[in-house]
């Protein structure tokens, strides 16, 4: 008798989640990352081994009964009651019954969300960035009205990751709008620089670079006498972008709150940059402890303090404070030993890319992170927004090289801007940006 199949195919493909192509949503779910997460200990790991022993066991049982049809057929028939008894298993593992009831995630995003703070105001003919280095003692403006003005602020991170990506977009708006009143060959040559000063402001961003060759959706460059850009490349639509960024954002954000209540966690730890500032107006960690703490009044997450930028310290506690979350700051030193003393119990992070095999390219501290809560056994949770996902990258080694970028030295010996030197001169600086974590120690991989 042939062995029936599975009840989903998933639960027999090698582990790993497959990366759609450019421009294209994932239709990866929590469940299926939980289905390939490795580990005994893994959400839903127990319904879907204990499924697949049922089906393995049956041929045996099969063979021993075969000298009778009824046989046969009783083996059959217990065959169909295990598996329906498996779907209700999964079935209950996939809506915990001991959810809190009331409004859905997404209801609470609507009330809860509605007041993000925005990480720019328009004025007139520009556009008035909160400058981040300033954060959090002094809420500043930095004016943008070129693109000149907008690769100053990312390069020097007034503005940091879809933010940055937005105000990219906008800046070649602006030289798109004097090339087409100087007119000539210069009017797309303008253009041209404008796009690679943007690029060459932040060099390490995937999602800047993504966005400037037209990765969501492009307007043709409007330059004088039909003139193109010298490759072909149109102008990205930074109006379209941050309309994608929020939704996306938005559904990675209720979707992380729904697991931070299925793990019943109450200490969550937010690493690296996270919030609405950087998230071009809606944040996908710091919004989904919102929503988990609309739920449950007890969730009080845990804070890196992300060096080498202290962006956790300054930005990602301000953004929780103004949204009258209480937040414990960590140092970056001190968080394993939390994690190990059963302090933390589940890990957030934001990918920066994420390969086929569902490994990611995290906020440089991660790889440690990964290791502690693997130890542990807590969930490591990796968000993956659709800009991060890459098509072009098969497996770890293939992010490597993003891995390898760094940040200014001078970010690591002068910490948070200060003007002081923390080490000799003579010293070498390792001021890696990124760590590649492999996929058997994400325990989940979120996609909207």
């Amino acid at each position: 008798m042939p062995e029936p199949p599975p009840l989903d195919p998933d639960d027999v493909r090698p582990g790993g989640h497959g990366v759609p192509p450019d421009g294209q949503q994932a239709d990866t779910t929590e469940r299926a990352s939980e289905r390939a997460t490795t580990g005994d200990d893994a959400p839903g790991a127990s319904v879907a081994v204990g499924r697949r022993s049922f089906f393995r066991q049956l041929m045996g049982e099969a063979m021993q009964a075969a000298g009778s049809l009824s046989g046969v057929a009783t083996v059959a028939q217990g065959a169909a009651a295990g598996a329906a008894a498996a779907a209700r298993e999964l079935d209950a593992f996939d809506r915990p019954p001991s959810a809190p009831r009331g409004p859905s995630m997404e209801q609470l995003a609507r009330t809860h969300l509605a007041g993000d703070v925005g990480p720019w105001t328009w004025e007139a003919d520009r556009v008035l960035l909160l400058d981040q280095r300033r954060l959090p003692g002094v809420e500043a403006a930095f004016p943008v009205a070129t693109a000149a003005a907008a690769a100053r602020a990312i390069g020097d991170r007034v503005v940091t990751g879809p933010s940055a990506a937005v105000v990219a977009a906008w800046g070649l708006r602006f030289a798109q709008a004097v090339a087409v009143a100087r007119g000539g060959p210069s009017g797309a040559a303008l253009v041209s620089g404008a796009r690679s000063s943007l690029l060459a402001a932040d060099p390490g961003s995937h999602v800047l670079r993504r966005s400037l060759v037209g990765w969501v959706t492009v307007k043709p460059a409007a330059l004088p006498d039909g003139a193109a850009l010298p490759d072909g490349a149109a102008l990205p639509d930074g109006d379209q972008l941050l309309a994608t960024f929020q939704a996306d954002h938005r559904a990675l954000a209720v979707r992380i709150a729904e697991l931070i209540g299925a793990h019943a966690a109450v200490a969550p730890l937010l690493h690296g940059e996270c919030g609405a500032l950087w998230g071009a107006g809606c944040g996908i960690g710091t919004d989904a402890v919102v929503l988990a703490r609309a739920r449950d009044a007890a969730v009080a997450p845990l804070v890196t303090e992300g060096r080498p930028w202290s962006t956790g310290a300054r930005v990602t506690c301000w953004e929780l404070a103004r949204a009258g979350v209480p937040a414990t700051l960590v140092m970056d030193a001190a968080v394993a030993g939390v994690i190990g003393r059963g302090g933390v119990d589940l890990v957030v992070c934001v990918a920066e890319r994420v390969a086929a095999d569902g490994s990611a390219c995290l906020p440089v501290g991660s790889q440690g992170l990964a290791l502690a809560a693997h130890d542990r056994g807590i969930p490591f949770l990796v968000a993956a927004p659709a800009w991060a996902l890459d098509a072009s990258a098969m497996t770890a080694a293939d992010l490597l090289d993003h891995a390898t970028s760094s940040v200014p030295s001078s970010a690591v010996t002068r910490p948070a801007g200060s003007g002081t030197r923390i080490t000799p001169a003579e010293t070498r600086v390792d001021a890696t940006r990124f760590d590649v974590v492999a996929a058997h120690l994400i325990t989940t991989l979120v996609t909207a």
